[in-house]
């Protein structure tokens, strides 16, 4: 696993040209968490999203998150 979170970084969150991985790119993690999101944005005030760091980074800028680090942001 190090070594796809390695590629990822490396590569900025996207596949080399003509490679495919076993990793998602930053724009399928992106568009799958905010399918996700989607669903509960516009039926409530507030929503609180538990995920992983990856996770985030591919829908905001939360910069270098820690373990359990709290942070908002708007849709």
């Amino acid at each position: 696993m190090k070594e796809y979170y390695k590629e990822y970084v490396e590569n900025n969150g996207k596949y080399p040209d003509n490679e495919n991985k076993k990793w998602e790119t930053k724009e399928q993690l992106s568009n799958r968490v905010m399918s996700v999101i989607d669903k509960y944005k516009d039926k409530y005030d507030t929503v609180i999203v538990v995920a992983h760091k990856m996770a985030f980074q591919s829908i905001c800028d939360c910069g270098d998150m820690k373990p359990a680090q709290i942070f908002e942001t708007e849709f």
